[in-house]
């Protein structure tokens, strides 16, 4: 199992909009490894903005597929 980066490195990610899930699936560590570490940090996720993002995220693939544009994630 990978660890985690530094808190410097972790903050960006989370800044960056990655979700606790991206995270873990970057360093091959559980999602609750990096939802505890960024507690650790003092940063709490609002459950709502994650679901929101996944939302989104799913709703722009759906459009790109019936765009017939190429998805660059």
């Amino acid at each position: 199992m990978t660890k985690l980066p530094d808190n410097p490195e972790l903050l960006k990610l989370y800044r960056n909009g990655f979700s606790d899930k991206e995270i873990a699936v970057q360093f091959d560590v559980t999602v609750q490894a990096v939802n505890m570490r960024l507690q650790q940090m003092g940063i709490k996720r609002a459950p709502f903005r994650t679901m929101a993002k996944e939302i989104l995220e799913a709703a722009w693939r759906l459009r790109q597929k019936r765009d017939g544009v190429n998805s660059f994630t």
